[in-house]
C-alpha cells in the first residue's frame, strides 16, 4: 500500500502492517516478513532488493531477541571496495565490447553485406559504452531511467539471440553480380562476430541490473549460506 502523504503523523496505510508485526509477534510458526518496497519499484526489483521484518519476540540483556538469535548463522565480516571491484569488472567488459565494436564496423565497410543489423550491432555496443560508462563515472540524475534503458537494451540483445538464423539470413546477400554476394569466408567471420556479440551483450547487460555480483568471485569465499 503507497502512503499517500508522508507528512501526516497519523499514516492509515501503515494499520494493517502494524496488527501483521503484533501477530507476527504471537505467532510461534512465523518469525517475520519479506516485502518488496512500494517505493520506486522498478529500482528496487532492480537491485534485488527487498525489506525482512523481524520482530523482536523475546528480549535479553544484550539488546537482542533471543528467538532469532538461536535461529540465525552470520558469516565472517568482508570488506568490499565496491566501487573498485564494479569498476574493473565493468571496465573489462567495456574495453572488449569497444574493440568488437570496431571488427563489427570494419567487416561492415570491407564485407559483401546488408548492413542494417550489422549498423544495429554497432549501435547498440555504443549503448552499452555510454551507459555504464555514466553509471561508473556517476553522471547520471534520473536512476529510473537508467534501469529502463537497460531494461530496453536487454530485450534488444534477447531478440538478437533468439532470431540468429533469420538476421544472418538477412545480412548475407545471396543474390547478384558474383562480386556482390557474400563469400562462405564472410559468412564464418560474421557469425563468430555475431556470436561474440550477443555473449559479451548478455555478460554486460543484466535485466533490471546494474550491477551484479556472481558466486565464482573470491570477495565471496567466506559468506555463509544460510
Amino acid at each position: 500500500m503507497i502512503v499517500k502523504d508522508r507528512g501526516n503523523k497519523f499514516v492509515p496505510e501503515y494499520i494493517m502492517p502494524q496488527i501483521l508485526m503484533q501477530w507476527i509477534r504471537e505467532s510461534t510458526d512465523v518469525d517475520g516478513v519479506m516485502y518488496m518496497s512500494s517505493l520506486n519499484n522498478s529500482l528496487n526489483r532492480g537491485l534485488a532488493a527487498f525489506n525482512i521484518a523481524l520482530p523482536c519476540k523475546i528480549f535479553s540483556d544484550d539488546g537482542l531477541c533471543g528467538s532469532l538469535t538461536g535461529k540465525m548463522d552470520v558469516s565472517d565480516i568482508e570488506y568490499i571496495d565496491v566501487i573498485e571491484y564494479f569498476n574493473k569488472q565493468k571496465k573489462e567488459l567495456l574495453d572488449e565490447i569497444s574493440k568488437l565494436r570496431n571488427k563489427v564496423w570494419m567487416f561492415l565497410i570491407h564485407s559483401e553485406c546488408n548492413g542494417e543489423y550489422l549498423n544495429q550491432m554497432i549501435e547498440l555496443c555504443d549503448y552499452i559504452n555510454v551507459t555504464y560508462k555514466t553509471i561508473l563515472e556517476d553522471k547520471y540524475v534520473n536512476g529510473e531511467l537508467i534501469f529502463n534503458f537497460i531494461n530496453c537494451m536487454d530485450t534488444f540483445i534477447s531478440f538478437f539471440k533468439r532470431n540468429k538464423i533469420m538476421i544472418i539470413e538477412k545480412i548475407i546477400v545471396q543474390e547478384g553480380l558474383e562480386y556482390e554476394k557474400t563469400s562462405e569466408q564472410e559468412i564464418n567471420t560474421l557469425n563468430d562476430l555475431y556470436m561474440k556479440f550477443v555473449e559479451l551483450a548478455e555478460t554486460t547487460v543484466k535485466r533490471n541490473q546494474i550491477f551484479y555480483m556472481t558466486s565464482s568471485t573470491g570477495l565471496l569465499k567466506n559468506f555463509t549460506k544460510l
